[in-house]
């Protein structure tokens, strides 16, 4: 928003550090990319978030999917880790934006133009989640964000891939970040007993939405 522009710190619920601390002491690791969004923001460049969408912008997607690689190398050494090799082609993209569609205002508001890198094997074949891969992703719409548009390959787990050089299975459903675990199980073949580690990718906003069914959870 225009009218945070000089900001240093990300905009967080107060109580979000207790949260933190109480995921801490169960051991559960948080990996929170607001810092890092919003030191790019404050340094210029590409716009982070879609003008008449609801997700963020391929270079928003690409700063965290690296960081997230890093954070998952401290987890689990990449020698324990399947690996392969994948290439990124850079490619344009344009879309109207979910908010656009929603309000069907698209006379109003012509479609966005951006870049987007769709990840391949070097052998040719296009990317694919892995559901015996050791690296599980969970989330809603942002972990697939421009996977209609870039093929499977445009999308957070598989530039997770790309940065890891190691296969990755994904479980999302859009609207549904806290699914329930019936369905990750269902739709991950062998539930978690190939997983080394799991990703559970939450929007911030939905930490503090009452309709969100979190009463299905325990952090067991």
């Amino acid at each position: 928003s225009r009218r945070r522009t000089a900001t240093d710190r990300p905009v967080h619920n107060p109580s979000f550090a207790a949260f933190l601390a109480e995921l801490a002491d169960e051991g559960v690791r948080v990996f929170d990319p607001s810092p890092l969004l919003l030191e790019a923001k404050n340094n210029g460049g590409e716009a982070l978030s879609l003008r008449t969408d609801t997700h963020w912008t391929p270079r928003a997607m690409d700063l965290t999917a690296g960081r997230l690689a890093g954070e998952v190398g401290r987890i689990v050494h990449r020698p324990e880790m399947d690996t392969a090799q994948y290439v990124e082609e850079r490619s344009p993209v344009s879309h109207p934006g979910d908010l656009v569609e929603m309000l069907e205002l698209p006379a109003l508001y012509p479609p966005q133009a951006t870049h987007i890198g769709a990840v391949r094997e070097v052998t040719g074949s296009r990317w694919r989640s892995s559901a015996s891969a050791g690296i599980l992703l969970l989330g809603d719409s942002f972990a697939f964000a421009y996977a209609k548009r870039a093929g499977e390959r445009g999308h957070l787990s598989a530039h997770l891939a790309f940065e890891l050089g190691t296969p990755v299975d994904l479980v999302a459903a859009a609207g549904r970040a806290p699914m329930a675990p019936g369905d990750v199980l269902r739709r991950s073949e062998g539930g978690f007993d190939t997983k080394r580690v799991v990703i559970w990718t939450v929007v911030g906003y939905d930490l503090t939405n009452s309709l969100a069914p979190w009463h299905q959870f325990t952090l067991d």
